[in-house]
């Protein structure tokens, strides 16, 4: 069964905008490298599906050596102007990484859910 464990940091930047850092600390059966990053600039593309997980490396370094499109990396930081926008950015990556351990883990033949999450207000 594949599963991860995501730590998600916010804070205010810039007095009034919001910082989201998301981060794979740990990962079963995958790699904790679940975002998906365009080499030509490094910017952020999206969350890694299984398709992402088999096809592209887990480094920008291993990316230009090998000539890929495209890399992934366990982190993401992203500012944003709402705290509704902050709070859909949590939320997205809870959905993204729960879709993506329920697609490795079924081409593996087998599905198992065994969720725990923990919410805190600020």
């Amino acid at each position: 069964m594949v599963s991860f464990t995501l730590r998600q940091v916010t804070r205010i930047v810039n007095n009034e905008q919001y910082e989201v850092a998301n981060e794979v600390t740990a990962a079963t059966d995958a790699s904790p490298a679940v975002y998906v990053f365009k080499t030509v600039n490094q910017a952020f593309s999206n969350y890694a599906s299984a398709a992402d997980m088999a096809s592209w490396p887990d480094s920008y370094e291993e990316a230009q050596v090998l000539g890929k499109l495209f890399y992934r990396l366990p982190r993401l930081t992203r500012v944003w102007d709402t705290l509704s926008q902050m709070n859909e950015d949590l939320d997205m990556s809870i959905r993204r990484l729960q879709f993506l351990s329920d697609e490795l883990t079924a081409q593996r033949g087998t599905i198992e859910i065994d969720r725990t999450a923990s919410i805190v207000g600020g």
